[in-house]
């Protein structure tokens, strides 16, 4: 196998326009909005981090 040396090019920056930042600051108090709509599913991250496939019924046997 050849050794190949790719170069990844970076483009440039370019910072966000005023209609780009206000976008952004739409589409993030919409996201705010839908989450003080929601209600707790009832159990934490750390459930879900300790849980087993096999708890959550996932299991294939």
């Amino acid at each position: 196998m050849a050794n190949r040396k790719t170069k990844l090019k970076i483009p440039a920056y370019v910072p966000p326009t005023e209609e780009e930042l206000a976008r952004r600051k739409r589409v993030f108090a919409k996201i705010i909005a839908i989450r003080d709509t929601m209600e707790p599913l009832g159990f934490s991250a750390v459930d879900l981090i300790r849980a087993d496939r096999g708890e959550l019924g996932l299991r294939e046997e």
